[in-house]
């Protein structure tokens, strides 16, 4: 931590690495305000926190509340983090990007099979927000997604010989391969299918789809990842 800290390479892999190489940098430290030459400049630079719970100093999360909610808004903060942290292991993931709207700053359980809980009173504009980052997809995503769902289930089932595996297997990525050269940029392709919010939908078909992406239909299946 002291040598990154104190390392310009590493603040130019945050402020130059990650937009113009398409770098995911992944920077973990003990210490959220380290006095370090460019630790600052690295701490601005970053798209997404993940704090995890220390008995041992609560006081960095209050100033951390502080610089990024005006007075009367950090006791709300504090709260959603001792929520999130209350469980061995917890965590409080908060996206910093500019284009991210205020009330979808706050998640937590974000991975498959993670407890996930409903938030009531949930505003208008996050529900659309949720709507139009995650449900706005290519119908072949879901469909690919299910597929890939098949593929593994086939892999598993004693019940079937090997040649049998196989034959469906090769129909399955058939299908698969179809799907995906409609779709442009066959490599973010992939990436989306594996986004856990779009993997939780992978049990719906198309017109169930179109009903998700109404405010109660958003609220009920993706608003247990956000605070």
């Amino acid at each position: 931590m002291t040598e990154t800290g104190n390392d310009k390479r590493v603040l130019n892999l945050f402020t130059k690495g990650s937009h113009h190489r398409n770098l995911s940098v992944i920077y973990m430290v003990q210490n959220i305000f380290h006095q370090g030459k460019v630790n600052r400049g690295i701490s601005l630079n970053c798209h997404d926190l993940v704090i995890f719970k220390n008995p041992r100093d609560k006081l960095q999360i209050l100033n951390l509340s502080k610089q990024m909610y005006r007075p009367g808004k950090t006791e709300y903060f504090l709260q959603k983090y001792e929520q999130a942290v209350s469980r061995p292991y917890g965590y409080l993931f908060i996206d910093l990007k500019t284009t991210t709207p205020y009330d979808c700053r706050r998640r937590t359980n974000v991975f498959p099979g993670e407890k996930k809980e409903q938030e009531k009173n949930v505003p208008e504009e996050l529900l659309h927000y949720l709507g139009r980052q995650y449900l706005v997809l290519p119908p072949e995503i879901l469909r690919m997604q299910n597929l890939k769902d098949q593929m593994n289930t086939l892999l598993k089932d004693p019940n079937m010989d090997n040649s049998q595996k196989a034959r469906q297997n090769v129909h399955l990525q058939n299908n698969y391969l179809r799907y995906k050269d409609k779709i442009n940029g066959p490599a973010q392709c992939d990436q989306v299918i594996q986004h856990p919010l779009v993997a939780s939908l992978r049990k719906f078909s198309h017109h169930q789809t179109n009903y998700l992406s109404s405010p109660q239909g958003v609220h009920r299946y993706l608003l247990n990842v956000t605070f």
